[in-house]
């Protein structure tokens, strides 16, 4: 049942997934907090310093590594429940059969 089988790998990934993508968002808040600091420390106004931050490139890639991996997790929790909506629709058409097969 290939339904089950996808079922089954994108169960298997979820865990790497949501591993990659906390570790994404750890490493992104942490630059993100020392950069607020040093801007904060040089001066910059406090209402800029979000906008200024985000503008460095490393904050901007670590943001961008972010979204990947959040995108990936949501991808893969996607194609999770895709594949369990086919293995029910699959469920139902069996019990359907079934049931007609014997006259219930």
């Amino acid at each position: 049942m290939q339904a089950m089988g996808e079922a089954h790998e994108a169960l298997d990934r979820m865990a790497a997934l949501g591993a990659a993508k906390a570790e994404a968002e750890r490493q992104y808040r942490i630059a993100k907090r020392v950069r607020i600091v040093w801007e904060r420390g040089n001066g910059t106004p406090v209402t800029i310093i979000g906008d200024v931050v985000c503008g460095y490139d490393d904050i901007a890639q670590l943001r961008f590594a972010r979204d990947c991996a959040e995108a990936e997790y949501d991808a893969n929790r996607e194609a999770l429940l895709l594949a369990k909506k086919q293995i029910d629709t699959i469920r139902e058409v069996i019990a359907r059969e079934w049931s007609a097969a014997h006259g219930q």
